[in-house]
Order: structure tokens, then C-alpha cells, then sequence
């Protein structure tokens, strides 16, 4: 995405970060994600992201709201729940990893080009709606307050969006934009932040910023161009903001991004650098990961708690099913 823009889709998204730090501001609520975050936004969720660093990569899936009621699952009605921001034991769960794997194998089966291509992705992706559903109850949506939030979205946050993704590069005040939507500028003001889960200035810096990030990287234009270009009153200014969000100067951080850009995949497409070698380690890690733990899971580990002799154990061991683990259990734990 070139620009910072508050939007939302009739089907769902998914986010996987696997590579740095990002800011995903959803309904309200503003997340910080890092790497191995899994994320599910819903139907008609407003959101909004920013690359915190620059190295940051993300998988991106999006689930059209016609294969949704295929499913059986109606997402004007429903809810999924999926979000490890902020709780590492979740996000590290033998669950979490059986989830990204899944994502990363609704990928592989694009990428392969075979026949089936197309009905491998899919059943990747309906057992991992599958295993969200198990482990997540459904919430289930008021219609009448879902219709209301939908015409309040539609009739007054949309203009404004649309406003300020129309003029950023120029120099706009709280007060234009709020006799834009026809309030005043108290009650825009926490009405925006309500909705968005950043205030009106806030959002504006990121939609410059996310601008200013799209010219660095796809253009020779220098620094100063870009930042008066993006609505930012001086160099100075620009250099400040953009080091406080991102930890480099603008000069450091064009050097490191350019002709990087995050990973985005549809079900129907791939789009982006899905063959770039750092990706294709990641995806791998997740399958081995998952792999491993989905094996360990699966054993029955027996531990014998009697004068058995290693001979003895090797004989059980042999005598049992694959799924049978046995340990000794001594001065040290072996296993046969």
C-alpha cells in the first residue's frame, strides 16, 4: 500500500508479520505487532498500518465474503476472534504454530502452479478458519446496531478519510476538517480518536509519512522534495517526525528499503516477492516448527518408574507403536 489509509473490506484479513515491527490501528484500537503476530480483521473492521521498521514483512491474506457464506459463515453477522498483540505465550502456542503453518501452506500451494493449486489453497484455508472457530467462540452481531455503525461509517468517517487522503499534502487544520464533516472541533476531534484510536494530527503525520515512504522508495526525488511535497513544513520537521517513528533518518532508512516491499497473497493470486529468500526461510521455519511440535503432540510418552533395565526398554519400545515415546528415567532422561 503507497499510502496510509483508513479502510475496510466486505471479507475478512489476515495478517502474519514475520519480519519487524508494524502498527496496526483496527477499530478503535491501536496494536503493535511484531514477529510471528497473527491478526484476523474482520468484515467491515476499519484499520490501518504502518511499518515500524524497515525491514519489515508481512503475509497478507484477504477472504472474499462470497467464499465466507460458501463456508456457511456470514460476515455481517458473525465475528472471528484471532489476535496475539501484545501476549507472547499465545502467540508462541503449539495452536499459534499449527495456524501460520497453514497460512504458509495455502502459499506453497499457489506457488506450486499444479492443477489442484487452487483446491490445496483452499482446504488450507478452511482448516485454518476451521481451527480459529474451535478455539475461538463466534460473536455474534447486533443487526440493528451493525446497520447503524455502518451508516455512521459510511455517511461521515468515509468523507473524511476520503478528505484527508485528498488534501494531506497541503496544509490542514482540525478546523477545516471537522466543519468538513459538519461538527465542531471538540467533538470531531474525540469522535475521530474514538474511531480510529488515534487523534486527527496523528493520522495525518502517518498519511504524510507513509507518502513520504512511497517516494523514497520508488523515486530519485531528495529529501527535501519529498518532505515539502508530503505537507511537511520543512526539512527540519520532516527529519524529526520521521526519525522519532522510525528509529533512522530518512537518508538511512531509503538506503535499507528500497525495492523491499511486504508480502501479499490472495487466494486467487500472489502478489509481490514471494520467491525472496528471507520470506521463503520464514515460511519454511513456520512448516518445520509446526511439523516438529504437530509429531511431539502426537506421542504418548511413557516414562518408566521401575528397575527396568535398558534391555527391557528397548524391548517395550519395540514391541509398541510409532507413537509410543518411552524415556529411562535415572540420573538422566535418555530417550530410545
Amino acid at each position: 500500500m503507497s499510502g496510509y489509509r483508513y479502510h475496510w473490506h466486505d471479507g475478512i484479513e489476515i495478517q502474519l508479520i514475520l519480519q519487524g515491527e508494524c502498527e496496526l490501528s483496527i477499530d478503535g484500537s491501536l496494536n503493535y505487532l511484531v514477529p510471528n503476530d497473527l491478526v484476523l480483521i474482520n468484515a467491515g473492521c476499519g484499520h490501518a498500518s504502518l511499518r515500524r521498521r524497515d525491514d519489515c514483512l508481512s503475509l497478507v491474506t484477504h477472504i472474499s465474503p462470497e467464499y465466507l457464506y460458501q463456508l456457511g459463515l456470514e460476515p455481517d453477522k458473525t465475528r472471528l476472534t484471532l489476535n496475539t498483540q501484545g501476549d507472547g505465550l499465545l502467540r508462541d502456542s503449539p495452536l499459534f504454530d499449527s495456524l501460520r503453518a497453514k497460512l504458509c501452506l495455502c502459499l506453497h500451494s499457489l506457488k506450486s502452479g499444479s492443477p489442484g493449486a487452487s483446491i490445496a489453497a483452499r482446504g488450507h484455508i478452511e482448516l485454518f478458519l476451521a481451527e480459529v472457530i474451535d478455539n475461538f467462540p463466534l460473536q455474534s452481531l447486533d443487526k440493528s446496531q451493525q446497520m447503524k455503525k455502518e451508516a455512521y461509517r459510511d455517511q461521515i468517517l468515509l468523507p473524511v478519510i476520503k478528505y484527508i487522503g485528498k488534501n494531506y499534502r497541503k496544509k490542514l487544520t482540525l478546523e477545516e476538517v471537522a466543519e468538513c464533516a459538519g461538527y465542531n472541533r471538540s467533538y470531531f476531534s474525540t469522535f475521530f480518536k474514538n474511531a480510529l484510536g488515534i487523534g486527527f494530527y496523528e493520522y495525518l503525520m502517518r498519511c504524510r509519512l507513509q507518502s513520504a515512504i512511497a517516494e523514497m522508495m520508488n523515486s530519485d526525488k531528495s529529501i527535501a522534495d519529498i518532505a515539502l511535497d508530503n505537507g511537511f513544513c520543512n526539512v527540519k520537521s520532516f527529519n524529526q517526525t520521521f526519525k522519532h517513528n522510525f528509529h533512522k533518518s530518512p537518508n538511512e532508512y531509503r538506503r535499507s528499503v528500497r525495492n523491499k516491499g511486504p508480502l501479499l497473497h490472495r487466494l486467487d493470486r500472489i502478489i509481490a516477492q514471494d520467491d525472496n529468500p528471507i520470506v521463503c526461510s520464514y515460511l519454511e521455519r513456520y512448516l518445520e516448527e509446526s511439523a516438529v511440535k504437530q509429531a511431539s503432540n502426537t506421542m504418548l510418552e511413557v516414562t518408566l518408574r521401575l528397575r527396568a533395565d535398558e534391555a527391557t526398554a528397548r524391548m517395550l519400545n519395540q514391541l509398541a507403536q510409532s507413537e509410543v515415546s518411552i524415556y529411562l528415567e535415572g540420573k538422566s532422561q535418555s530417550k530410545i
